[in-house]
């Protein structure tokens, strides 16, 4: 009798244990659920202020941006849809990260400097970059890299990015979440405004940082 009263307290004590085990284990896993999700969240939040900051800015604005993973893990290609939001002409020079320049883009033909593809008119619109990884490149070009090094002086390439797109995404596989993002923390321009005919050097930096989503 005592024994089998016995067996049934070590059989009621196991039963609890793993019941406790198994609530312990579910807690976890919506903890760390939960986690991923608000990181996961906070970034898409961070990409969208990025966003509509940058798309109102004046008087040149990025209405439109996308990256993706370059064919090493050292680097990105991004591209940057550009918009006069100002009253006056302007003429871009340069790309301005931190204080890494570049004035120059590898390209069809040889190359190109910014200046002579980036005038433009009030509400005009500009691409530079290739704006998907699958696309095909357009009879004129140009090429636009992110590098978290300084690459001062090398064709194409904006270097101090704070981050590029994930090297480990496997982009050619399609087995990766998410890809991750190219991020400048300072980030800016050098231009040319047109006023009456005269034209004013002037720079533009961003009050907040230029982050681009990475897809495939």
């Amino acid at each position: 009798m005592r024994e089998n009263q016995g067996k049934r307290r070590l059989a009621q004590g196991a039963t609890e244990y793993l019941v406790l085990l198994a609530v312990v284990l579910i807690i976890a896993l919506v903890t760390i659920a939960m986690l991923t999700f608000f990181s996961e969240t906070s970034g898409d939040v961070q990409v969208e202020e990025s966003q509509a900051y940058w798309k109102s800015s004046s008087p040149i604005a990025v209405i439109d941006a996308n990256a993706f993973g370059g064919d090493a893990a050292n680097y990105a290609l991004f591209s940057l849809v550009l918009r006069n939001n100002g009253p006056y002409p302007i003429r871009i020079t340069k790309l301005i990260s931190s204080t890494n320049i570049q004035d120059y883009l590898n390209g069809v033909p040889s190359g190109v400097n910014l200046s002579d593809i980036l005038y433009l008119a009030p509400g005009e619109e500009k691409l530079i970059g290739k704006p998907d990884r699958l696309a095909s490149y357009p009879p004129a070009y140009t090429v636009l890299s992110a590098y978290t090094s300084s690459m001062v002086g090398f064709q194409s390439a904006l270097g101090l990015a704070r981050t590029i797109c994930d090297p480990s995404a496997q982009f050619y596989t399609h087995t990766a979440k998410s890809w991750g993002t190219v991020e400048y923390d300072s980030f800016g321009f050098e231009y040319i405004e047109y006023i009456e005919g005269i034209g004013i050097s002037k720079k533009q930096f961003g009050a907040k940082p230029l982050i681009i989503k990475c897809y495939y």
